[in-house]
């Protein structure tokens, strides 16, 4: 009876093939570290005379510092015990070729060397290899595998080994560093004070000013404060708490830092501002609520320009008493603004502020758009014209002007366009402006800022525009830039000017007659 012989299939014909060439890999690879011949191995393996000439030579060459020596290719080593007794054999002829002097005589002193350099030829440039096939590419990922990685990384360039740009020691573009604050005592009643010290360092133009401020628990209740210079990198300044302050932790909610190249660090609470810079506050009476209105009316219903005004505010507060009141104007237009303080009363709650205006005057409805109130705990309260309360209270004004246009200006200049920062420099910037009715008012002013710096605000220095005594269109303004600035391009950021009538305007840095005052730090 014939017996059928079973077939075998492909699949496991491929993964029989696949585990012997695996084999096989594994078994040269182990083969071949077994078997790499090291550098004196292989000269060992040359003849006697080459062996010996080849070591004179590279003893010459140590001697005198060359290293122009051609070595003769590695002959690969045999296992046969005939081959090795061969080797021992030429070792022991070559110890013999090192005992005696080279040549019968004594060799020279090494100072008096002379080697002969033997040059290399170029090595031929390798044949293409052909493309591996299908079994190939299924192998060379295993024997990739068990090979090891070389030495340095493969030659890739890592993070570390990217070179850094230097930094430019000439030009001061980082904001100063808060290093640590304290208050002194850190608990305190209200009507006492604190002491609040700062480590503050920067790394080339040094410090210049600093001011910060604190908020109750409220958030109603703001105080500022500046800060003076110590001795080093301290700074150091005074907080006094109101009488019926707020009870609880009174935290440090801004913090502004800026150097002599006007690079300035503005820290908020939780930005940058640490959580120990806080001060427990305890009062016996604590406030913690701004003073509330309870009715707004005028004296006049209507005025003309040149005239006054008199708004009557009656504002109470459930604890420590209204400290302050004022408020703001706006004309027809929007273009212009009168603000107004009020005094306080001798008795009762009811508060007088004076609105003035001006001789040269928008003419039409000037609407009441804010109040801002404070008590003597330094809680405050803003009160906007979207209340009922304020958005009725108006007049009319009437006039011969009706000036509703605020000044143009006409030209601009900057000289010079570029200055270095070796030193403190002045830049002169001059601008023709003018009006249709009133007149532009004497006293502009101006932002300029410096070029873009990576994750902070470019420097910037404000500065006024004054008009000429003997020409009202003229205006001259002069900025110090600091020395060590920002190297690069400056650019006048914005510019605001006013007429006599109060109408403001206000250019930004993207208005065509901005665009070109620029100048250089070099």
């Amino acid at each position: 009876m014939a017996i059928k012989a079973k077939r075998l299939t492909f699949l496991p014909l491929f993964f029989i093939a696949l585990a012997v060439i695996l084999a096989m890999a594994i078994a040269v690879r182990i083969h071949s570290y077994s078997n790499r011949p090291s550098p004196i191995a292989a000269r060992q393996t040359e003849g006697t005379d080459n062996s010996a000439a080849s070591f004179t030579a590279d003893r010459a060459a140590s001697e005198s510092g060359s290293q122009s020596i051609a070595v003769p290719p590695a002959v690969q080593q045999s296992p046969d015990v005939a081959l090795a007794a061969a080797a021992a054999a030429r070792r022991k002829r070559l110890a013999a070729e090192l005992a005696r002097p080279l040549g019968g005589e004594t060799p020279p002193p090494p100072s008096t060397t002379t080697v002969a350099r033997i040059v290399v030829p170029p090595r031929p440039v390798p044949p293409k290899p052909p493309a591996p096939s299908m079994l190939q590419k299924l192998v060379a990922p295993i024997v990739r595998a068990f090979t090891p990685a070389p030495a340095g990384g493969g030659g890739q360039t890592t993070a570390a080994q990217t070179p850094k740009s230097p930094k430019d020691f000439s030009s001061d573009t980082t904001p100063p560093t808060l290093v640590s604050i304290q208050f002194t005592p850190p608990t305190i009643h209200d009507k006492e004070e604190s002491t609040v010290t700062m480590v503050v360092t920067d790394d080339l133009s040094g410090v210049r000013n600093i001011s910060a401020s604190i908020s109750s628990p409220s958030g109603r209740a703001l105080r500022a404060f500046p800060l003076q210079k110590g001795e080093g990198d301290l700074w150091i300044g005074k907080v006094l708490v109101p009488e019926k302050a707020e009870e609880g932790i009174w935290r440090m909610t801004f913090l502004t830092m800026t150097d002599n190249a006007n690079n300035t660090a503005s820290l908020t609470w939780g930005t940058g501002i640490p959580a120990t810079a806080v001060l427990r506050v305890s009062s016996s009476a604590s406030d913690s609520t701004p003073p509330t209105v309870r009715s707004v009316y005028l004296n006049k219903a209507a005025i003309t320009e040149g005239e006054h005004n008199t708004v009557f505010v009656e504002a109470v507060d459930d604890s420590s008493g209204v400290a302050m009141i004022s408020g703001v104007f706006i004309s027809p237009s929007k273009s212009a603004r009168i603000g107004f303080g009020c005094r306080a009363p001798e008795a009762g709650d009811v508060w007088e502020c004076d609105v003035v205006l001006p001789k040269c005057v928008d003419c039409g409805v000037w609407q009441l758009e804010q109040l801002q109130l404070q008590d003597k705990a330094n809680n405050q309260a803003v009160i906007r014209n979207t209340d009922p309360l304020i958005a009725k209270v108006a007049f009319s004004t009437s006039g011969a002007s009706c000036d509703s246009t605020p000044p143009s200006v006409q030209s601009m200049t900057v000289q010079p366009q570029a200055l270095s920062n070796l030193a403190a420099g002045i830049i002169t910037i001059t601008a023709v402006i003018t009006d249709d009715l009133c007149g532009v008012q004497p006293n502009a002013s101006a932002q300029i800022i410096g070029p873009p710096i990576a994750g902070q605000q470019p420097q910037s220095i404000f500065f006024p525009l004054s008009v000429l005594p003997d020409n009202p269109t003229m205006f001259i303004g002069r900025a110090v830039i600091p020395k060590s600035s920002a190297k690069g391009t400056w650019r006048l950021n914005w510019l605001q000017i006013s007429d006599k009538a109060n109408n403001l305007r206000t250019y930004s840095a993207s208005d065509p007659m901005l665009i070109g005052i620029r100048f250089e730090v070099q």
